[in-house]
């Protein structure tokens, strides 16, 4: 993954109405320094994830008119990577918190 520099995050229409948690490669893209840009039709998630997300990394059909290609050309990649890793903190916690959970149902 980190042979690229963005990773698009999709769902599927029942994920859009119900909300769980981000999908593993939000998380894979944080922690390989790979930008994650968000299909707009996951209003949903982005809204509930607790994540505030760069409103450039949001795309829809209005930002992709002249295709995915040539948006990815008119963003600010250090600028979005650097936003980006302010989630570390966060995304860390989580995992913390889903491990401490993990062993507490095991034990």
């Amino acid at each position: 993954l980190r042979n690229y520099k963005y990773s698009i995050y999709i769902e599927d229409i029942h994920t859009h109405k119900n909300y769980a948690f981000l999908a593993n490669r939000f998380y894979e893209a944080l922690m390989a320094d790979v930008v994650i840009l968000f299909d707009a039709e996951c209003s949903n998630t982005i809204a509930k994830c607790g994540y505030a997300l760069h409103e450039d990394t949001i795309i829809d059909k209005a930002k992709l008119k002249n295709g995915i290609a040539d948006y990815m050309k008119t963003l600010d990649f250090k600028k979005l990577l650097e936003y980006q890793r302010s989630f570390l903190h966060k995304a860390m916690n989580e995992k913390r918190e889903a491990i401490k959970q993990i062993k507490d149902f095991i034990q």
